[in-house]
């Protein structure tokens, strides 16, 4: 059967971007089948498998969001896709090293859901605006941006720059905010605390704006190490539940520094591997997926947060955001340097 081309497959792509809207169970492999007589046109097809990694634990949202679009792409191709789902970090425990796996030579993950930002490090510096410290005043603020214009661009940037890789869909976990091993109240006790935090040039120099130091620790090494190795490190309210770190790190500061904004991306060797009628049925898989993560993760982050505060975790809202928010200039002035436009233009949209 014809498949679709490069062309046609970014296109595509930035579809299922503008249609859904979007977005995360622990250590474990599944799939999910569905019987052919669920979609027509398939019967023809021969079965697929593409490979998903998520560092998260399956309960947490995006590994929700990891098995949802296993599900979809079962139940929408007839069966013949086959989305065998790593989560947990159970293939692959850093998204750096997923990352490296997807753009290289012979790829062994076709699929896996990305920090957007991620991708300044691959030659995509727009997507570095995504995490700019207090860019997004909301929810509806990021999945504005993702339906823009400017959104829809930055999901086929990646394949434009060569990558091999397409972003196929928006998710996000709720905004960011940083958790610690001993009692944090105000900006001022950060100072000389070694907080884990992506590789980022962004976030390692938020850090140190902030007072703090930034340390580099694989994220499936994260909850031994604080108390330890890291008196804190900062997550999504729903990722801080799912993966415990309530326990070593019973005390959040909700500054909320940053959305916590992500990716579906797909390699184009792993999209080749379907025929038309599969490439159609994952693209919808992606746009249900995306709206999937887009209407659970506001009461995900709530329960999320019962479950945290019943277990004994403390968190101290911050009622004057200023003396971050002007902590994080020169953060700020340094990473949107030569996207000033496009920054004040995702600004307009709130």
């Amino acid at each position: 059967m014809k498949k679709i081309s490069r062309r046609e497959f970014l296109a595509a792509s930035a579809a299922v971007g503008a249609t859904g809207l979007l977005a995360a169970c622990g250590g474990s492999s599944s799939s999910t089948a569905a019987p052919a007589s669920s979609a027509a046109g398939q019967a023809g097809s021969k079965p697929v498998k593409l490979v998903y990694n998520e560092v998260n634990p399956g309960t947490s949202l995006a590994g929700q969001v990891a098995h949802k679009l296993a599900e979809e792409a079962a139940a929408l191709s007839g069966g013949t896709i086959t989305v065998e789902v790593h989560d947990g970090g159970s293939l692959m425990g850093h998204e750096n090293d997923v990352l490296e796996d997807m753009t290289g030579a012979a790829p062994t993950i076709d699929v896996t859901r990305i920090a957007i930002m991620s991708l300044d490090n691959y030659g995509v510096p727009s997507t570095r605006l995504t995490n700019v410290p207090y860019l997004f005043a909301g929810r509806k603020h990021y999945w504005d941006f993702c339906a823009s214009d400017m959104g829809q661009k930055m999901l086929t940037d990646p394949a434009d720059k060569g990558l091999g890789i397409v972003g196929k869909c928006y998710f996000e976990e709720g905004f960011r905010h940083f958790f610690f091993s001993k009692e944090v109240t105000k900006l001022e006790d950060m100072k000389g605390l070694n907080i884990r935090v992506s590789t980022s040039s962004l976030y390692t120099d938020m850090v140190k704006g902030l007072g703090a130091n930034p340390v580099d620790i694989a994220f499936g090494e994260l909850y031994t190490s604080l108390g330890s190795v890291c008196e804190g490190a900062e997550q999504p309210i729903a990722n801080y539940q799912s993966n415990s770190f309530y326990e070593p790190a019973p005390y959040m500061i909700l500054d909320g520094h940053v959305m916590g904004t992500g990716m579906l991306i797909m390699t184009e060797a792993g999209w080749d591997k379907l025929d038309a009628e599969q490439q159609e049925a994952m693209a919808q898989a992606f746009a249900n997926t995306e709206k999937f993560n887009k209407e659970k993760s506001e009461s995900a982050e709530a329960e999320s947060r019962k479950i945290c505060e019943d277990a004994g975790a403390v968190f101290t809202p911050v009622d004057d955001l200023k003396p971050w928010q002007d902590a994080c200039v020169k953060v700020i002035n340094d990473n949107i340097k030569g996207l000033e436009d496009m920054y004040n233009d995702i600004l307009a949209l709130a």
